[in-house]
Parts: structure tokens; sequence; C-alpha cells
């Protein structure tokens, strides 16, 4: 929980470190819904220490109603652009602009990037943005605009937010997704941070900087051949420690899914969580192992197995009859619904998964099944 906070602090000091002229932060800095002053007075606090450094902040989705930001206090090296249009900084003692307009509301649905002024001639033009351009998976497609209306507006770099994962866009002129500082959740591998951007109109440089304190890795790993569970631990955690060499500095919290044809299918699957109790005590406190996930399988003829007239043959019968029509009426959606009913939309957002899409009902089945070789096998 306080890794947001320490990858902000990591910000603050590489800004003194570098020199830099200014910072731009391109939205969602905490939440509207949010009502812990204390977040709003660290971030107040951290404010204040970037000071003398210019800090240019638009307000994006998530920070456009927050409440607990408009009543702190304005401190002299803050600049937040206007929700109600197109509005211009000038960075003093240097020839750059920037251009951006933060959100009025939670949901900007306008190509607001269309009312953003001409650049300034003879200045270096930056546009900072809060956009999911075209769309993008698991984001709202909030002012929309294409990549080549930023192109075309002849900005020398565009500053973007919304997306949490890193892209530079464009090259000619610079444009770029810099990502959060810190994943937030499994869904957000990888290095999280910064951008430093340095040079001249024409000449522009991006280097990215690692800031995160955390960083997520969801692995997976072959143990076809692996004669017993320990086999498979050894190599699950050799693979974590790995990791660990080359991300030094940081947790690493990791999920580990299993995958492949393995003797050790049925200790592993039999009792997963003495396993992964065990791996995670391994790799503590380097690592932090969240979920140990066993897709692995076992080498046994299953076409042989379903044409048995027997019990385990006729398990395995109605489990493909599942597979080919999980939504019928008598089929696994039926089965789910009551549970499905009781769960929160909240909690199905936040999780991202749907227990009517027909994904998650096949996996569903298809773990059932390991479950079932794991029970019926000598």
């Amino acid at each position: 929980r306080s890794a947001p906070r320490a990858a902000f602090e990591a910000l603050v000091s590489l800004a003194h470190e570098e020199e830099v002229d200014f910072v731009i932060l391109a939205g969602d800095v905490t939440d509207g819904s949010w009502r812990d002053m204390g977040t709003a007075s660290f971030f107040n606090a951290q404010l204040k220490a970037l000071a003398p450094i210019p800090v240019f902040i638009k307000r994006g989705n998530h920070d456009a109603e927050a409440d607990l930001l408009s009543r702190l206090p304005t401190l002299p090296n803050v600049f937040t652009f206007s929700s109600r249009r197109p509005q211009t900084f000038h960075v003093d003692g240097l020839n750059v602009a920037l251009h951006g307009q933060s959100y009025a509301s939670r949901s900007v649905v306008d190509n607001i990037a269309a009312n953003y002024p001409a650049p300034m001639p003879g200045m270096l033009n930056i546009g900072v943005l809060h956009t999911g351009l075209g769309g993008y998976d698991g984001h709202e497609p909030y002012a929309p605009c294409t990549l080549q209306e930023l192109i075309a507006h002849g900005y020398d770099y565009w500053a973007l937010g919304h997306i949490h994962s890193r892209e530079v866009l464009c090259q000619e002129p610079l444009i770029i997704y810099p990502g959060n500082l810190q994943g937030r959740h499994i869904r957000e591998t990888g290095p999280k941070g910064c951008y430093i951007v340095e040079g001249e109109k024409g000449t522009l440089e991006a280097q990215f900087r690692d800031l995160d304190v955390v960083r997520w890795f969801d692995s997976t790993i072959d143990v076809a051949g692996a004669d017993d569970a320990g086999a498979v631990l050894g190599d699950a955690c050799r693979h974590i420690e790995a990791l660990q060499r080359t991300n030094p500095g940081r947790m690493i919290a990791v999920r580990m899914t299993l995958t492949g044809t393995t003797n050790a299918h049925i200790d592993l699957v039999r009792e997963r969580t003495r396993w992964e109790d065990d791996l995670r005590d391994r790799v503590a406190p380097e690592s932090w192992l969240i979920e140990l996930r066993i897709r692995t399988t076992v080498a046994v003829n299953l076409k042989a197995l379903r044409q048995q007239d027997t019990l385990q043959g006729a398990l395995f019968r109605a489990i493909d009859v599942l597979k080919l029509a999980p939504h019928e009426d008598d089929g696994v959606t039926a089965v789910v619904k009551p549970l499905r009913d009781k769960i929160p939309p909240q909690v199905v957002a936040h999780y991202g998964t749907a227990l009517d899409d027909p994904a998650v009902l096949t996996a569903a089945l298809e773990s059932a099944e390991r479950l079932l070789l794991a029970e019926i096998l000598p």
C-alpha cells in the first residue's frame, strides 16, 4: 500500500538529481471518490519538496472531481490547467509553451485536443493530454482522437496520460504514454516509472527511468518431464530468484503458473496449498508469491478414458458436453448463476472476472478436468 507514495518520492528525488526544468503530471494523481485527507496532504508535501521546480498538472478522469486536491493551499511552483478551455503556460527563462486542458468531469467524450491552440512560433510546444486515443483494452476512450491528429497539430512533444502501460507512440514529434509510476496489481506488470525528455526543438530525446518499488510479474514455466513436486518447486524457486537478480532493490510480486505434462501433476493438484506455502516461504522476504496456479496435466489417454463405460468416463464426457455449450440453460451458466448474483458489481469490475463470460466458464471447466484427473488416477 505504501508503494505508490514511495514511487512518487523517488520521482521528486530524481527531478532534483537531474536538475529538470519542470515536471508534467498528465492526470489521475488520485481518485475523485477518495476521502483520505492524508493522501492529499502527502501529495501537497511532495509538490512543496519539488520547489523551485515548476509542476504542470492536468486533471484526468479520476481526479477531475477530486475535492481533496481542490482544498489544498495554492503553491507558487504548481500550475493546473483550466477545465473550461485549453490553457497555455510558459516556463520562465525557457522558450517553452505547454498547452493543456483539465477534465471538468469524470467522463469526457469530446475531442478536446482539436481545440488546443496552434503551436507558438519559435518555441518548444508541448501538448499535455489525458486521452484514450482510439481505444485501449481496459480503458475508457475518453477525449478520443487519433495519433495522426496529434502529429498534424504541429507540437514538438505530446505528454499523454490515462493509459497505465508505457509506450512511445511516435518519435517525431515525440508522443509518449509514460504509464504510471507504480504498478498496482498483477495486470500492471514490468518496470514502471517516468520519462526524462531532453533537448531542444527538433532534437528531443526521451529516456525511461524506473521508479517502482514493487514490480509485478505474471510468470509461466513449463515443468514438463519433472518427476515429482519437489523438482517442480525447485524450478519455480530458481525462476523467481532469477527475477530477483535482474530486478535488484525492489520487492518482486509474482503470480506463478505451472504448465506441461508431468508425473508431479497429481501431487501438485492434491496438495496445491502446501506447495504454494512452501514456495512462498522459500522466496520471502525479497519476493511475494501472490498465487501458484497449477495448469499441468498428467500423461493419460483422455480419449480412451472418455470412451470407457465407467463413472470416470461419464464425468469427462459430461465436461465435454458443457464445454460445447456453457451458456445452455442446463449448462455451467445455470450452476454459477446463484453465485454470480451474489457478487457485488464493483468486485467483478475490480477483478475483471465475469462469470457469464464463455472464456471464464471454459477455463473453469478445464480446471475441473485437471482436478478430476488428480482425484481418479491412482
